[in-house]
Formats: C-alpha cells, structure tokens, sequence
C-alpha cells in the first residue's frame, strides 16, 4: 500500500489520498490530525515526524479512513485522535518494549520468552513532496 501525504501546518494535519475502489477508482482526499498522530502513534510535532507516523501506520490510518467514507461518502473525512481509542504506540525504544509470550510459546525458555520483538514495519511509502489536488 502506498501513502501519499503532506503536512499541512496550517491546519495540523496531515492529508492524504485513499482509493476505496482501487487504484483505477476515483482519489479521495482524507485527513488525519497531528493530535491523532502524536497521542495515537507517537509522532514528535515537526513536519518529518508527523508524516513518518503516517507512513509507518498507514494500515491502521488508511482502514479507518475508508471505514469512515464508506459509512459517510458525502462528508469528509479527518480522523481525530478519539478516532483511534485504544491504539497507541509506546515511544519506548523497541527493545525495551516486552511483548509478553504467547499460548504457543508456553514451552519456550523463560529469556525467548521475553525477548522484545517489534511491533512495528515499513507499511507504505510516503511521498511528502507530493502535491495532492486542492
């Protein structure tokens, strides 16, 4: 999946496209604030950091983005940080982060156990020099 975004410090936010009917459909034009961004998935506030979390969780970002014009098509769509409710991502560096083990890791030895994994990936490719349609 591909995110195509731009901050906009006027509003701060940051806009992006969603294709609900596929790449040969029309572009929607959605956004989602930088409180949203910061609260929910750890941004820092400058430009850089809000569109790096854009990018890094453009699934989650994008599924809720299209829910959302899916259930209202006439209105536009900014998701808010009261959009996401329990999603949020620690800030802790990644290997402080314990992911406690699973059922099936019940017979693994107590140090695999609690090895941190990430909980994170490359979700998108960003393009904030991309200038999206007024």
């Amino acid at each position: 999946m591909r995110c195509e975004a731009i901050h906009c410090p006027d509003t701060d936010t940051v806009r992006f496209a969603i294709y609900p009917d596929g790449f040969d459909g029309p572009r929607i034009m959605a956004r989602v604030s930088g409180r949203a961004l910061r609260t929910a998935f750890g941004a820092t506030a400058d430009e850089a950091g809000l569109l790096d979390a854009c990018q890094s969780h453009f699934e989650a970002i994008e599924r809720l983005a299209l829910q959302r014009h899916r259930d209202a098509p006439e209105r536009a769509v900014l998701l808010e940080a009261s959009d996401f409710g329990a999603v949020t991502v620690s800030t802790a560096p990644v290997e402080e982060i314990i992911v406690p083990p699973s059922p099936s890791s019940a017979s693994a030895s107590p140090r695999e156990a609690r090895e941190p994994r990430s909980a994170t990936g490359s979700l998108g490719l960003c393009l904030s020099a991309l200038a999206l349609g007024a």
